[in-house]
């Protein structure tokens, strides 16, 4: 997920993107504002929750507890990983480009 705080901040960062990935398959999953986020689009982008032993964790990871294996719903998935990205960037993102590789 990259993010940002207007959608012109995407154009450049999709462009480095192609060129860092060239010959390789990716996909740009969605692009724009993060309130319009649909569920299969970010279904399509958050990882699962982590595994231990033979157990499978239910759901999607919670970004802001990354080790936690109780998973949740691919929305909140999603919001958890924007609050992540809020902790560490000081802002929370208006615009997010989700890449799949």
């Amino acid at each position: 997920m990259i993010g940002g705080k207007a959608s012109e901040d995407m154009y450049p960062k999709k462009k480095e993107i192609k060129q860092a990935m060239q010959g390789r398959f990716f996909e740009f999953v969605y692009e724009g504002p993060v309130r319009r986020v649909k569920p299969f689009q970010a279904k399509l982008w958050v990882a699962a929750a982590p595994k231990e032993g033979s157990y499978g964790g239910f759901g999607y990871m919670n970004y802001l507890e990354p080790d936690n294996r109780n998973g949740l719903e691919p929305m909140d998935s999603l919001m958890s990983a924007c609050k992540a990205f809020e902790n560490e960037f000081g802002y929370y993102p208006e615009n997010i480009l989700l890449v799949r590789v």
